[in-house]
């Protein structure tokens, strides 16, 4: 009776280490020219999304109305903290996102909605700011199909802009 002939298992053992080691530097390939590419400006690398998607506009502008403005915390990923803030009868309009705080300040000096006079206080140095937001960074508000979208930028700068109920 012929005797049939197996491959020795030391040589398959071979080819398995073989192949993950070029595995291995094929990745590690990669990684280095991914880090050139970024480094040379040549690839963005974005963590997050840039629209925060609070939820549908009328709903919204009922609890804002009831409740006050909202503050979100941490959208898009980051430190980015804000406020949304519904003004009029209108859902599909007066809606106006902006930074739960200055720029230059730290963390926990959140401004602070004050019912009565209808006001924002900055919780460390009492800064007032209207019902708007004022002055503090604007973060674009669309309406999508009856939801809010809030474009968020990276990091904690965002951008002066009119907001979308104005303009």
């Amino acid at each position: 009776m012929p005797v049939a002939r197996t491959r020795r298992p030391t040589i398959q053992v071979l080819w398995l280490i073989a192949a993950g080691a070029i595995g291995v530097v094929a990745i590690g390939l990669l990684v280095v020219w991914i880090n050139d590419q970024a480094r040379d400006g040549e690839i963005e690398l974005r963590i997050g999304d840039d629209t925060f998607l609070p939820g549908p506009a009328e709903p919204l502008a009922e609890v804002i109305a009831d409740e006050g403005p909202l503050l979100f915390s941490d959208v898009g990923g980051g430190d980015r903290d804000l406020i949304l803030q519904h003004l009029g009868e209108d859902p599909e309009a007066g809606w106006h996102a902006f930074a739960a705080r200055p720029l230059d300040a730290p963390r926990n000096c959140v401004v602070e909605w004050r019912a009565e006079p209808r006001e924002f206080v900055d919780s460390c140095d009492g800064t007032t700011y209207p019902q708007d937001g004022g002055d503090l960074p604007r973060f674009p508000v669309r309406i999508n199909d009856g939801d809010l979208e809030v474009v968020v930028v990276e990091g904690n700068d965002p951008q002066r802009t009119t907001p979308a109920s104005e303009g």
